[in-house]
């Protein structure tokens, strides 16, 4: 699993262990999750522990609680996205899923034209005519979204799938009221003779 930049107060995800506060108060400090804390530091405190990625080193500032399986966010360990990975060039092979707090009635367009025009701009030389136009997306639209899955790290669901579930749901529930309806009328008549 793919670390991930993410911003604290943007989300909310409850520390067990350390500050959100001082988490991200160096520019090395990285927080990981219970289960990658059980998985890399089995029989030992995390806190403080030396980390390496891409070849900087880290160190374990607060542990997090499992993000839940469902949450489009995944990640077992999380960096701040300054300090070492600044240094990092635009074409370094990196992506990052970008969140952005919009005003009601923001236009989405003319804000994913101008996020394009800076990505072209800071765009190493090979890249510069590539494709790579930027759009944004409602957060809450995203798991349902037909986005590249190989440059989205969101978990997706499948919307057509889920509506075929749901028709055959009902046309099951459908033939149990029909059924439940027929035998309630064809066993009528047998208590009708029994009450008599």
């Amino acid at each position: 699993m793919w670390p991930m930049l993410i911003s604290f107060p943007f989300f909310s995800f409850p520390l067990k262990e350390g500050d959100i506060e001082t988490a991200f108060s160096g520019t090395n400090n990285a927080i990981i999750t219970e289960s990658a804390a059980r998985k890399y530091f089995p029989d030992e405190d995390p806190i403080g522990q030396r980390i390496v990625s891409h070849g900087y080193d880290f160190f374990i500032s607060g542990v997090m609680y499992d993000i839940p399986r469902n949450a489009h966010i995944q990640a077992e360990v999380i960096f701040p996205l300054f300090g070492n990975y600044k240094r990092e060039e635009w074409d370094s092979g990196f992506y990052y899923d970008t969140y952005f707090i919009l005003s009601p009635g923001a236009d989405l367009g003319l804000i994913g034209e101008r996020l394009t025009q800076i990505n072209k701009t800071g765009a190493g030389g090979f890249l510069k005519d590539a494709y790579n136009e930027l759009g944004l997306e409602p957060i809450k639209d995203i798991h349902f979204s037909k986005t590249d899955p190989g440059f989205d790290n969101a978990v997706k669901g499948d919307k057509s799938f889920l509506q075929i579930l749901v028709f055959t749901a009902l046309v099951i529930l459908i033939i149990g009221c029909i059924n439940f309806t027929n035998l309630f009328i064809s066993t009528a008549f047998i208590r009708a003779k029994v009450s008599e």
